[in-house]
């Protein structure tokens, strides 16, 4: 079976692809930063949650948005602020 990453590699998608991985990495550094405790009011999680919904809007602009919550298991409505509920 073909990773996300290979899939839309094939289908000419480049931009997508980048937009994509720098998603994912944005999710495990607020996964990473919950996990630690960082408090959901902090300059550090401000950060974080902003730089996740610049992204999103982006996936959202290029319509990957629902493919990528899809891959990862996540509603299609949700945002930064939920990865702390």
């Amino acid at each position: 079976m073909k990773t996300l990453k290979t899939f839309l590699s094939e289908a000419g998608m480049d931009d997508k692809v980048k937009l994509l991985v720098k998603l994912d990495k944005q999710k495990e550094k607020l996964e990473n930063a919950v996990s630690r405790n960082m408090g959901i009011n902090t300059k550090g999680a401000y950060l974080l949650r902003d730089k996740y919904e610049e992204l999103k809007d982006k996936a959202e602009e290029l319509g990957v948005w629902d493919l990528f919550c899809k891959k990862k298991g996540l509603d299609k409505n949700h945002d930064a602020r939920d990865f702390w509920a």
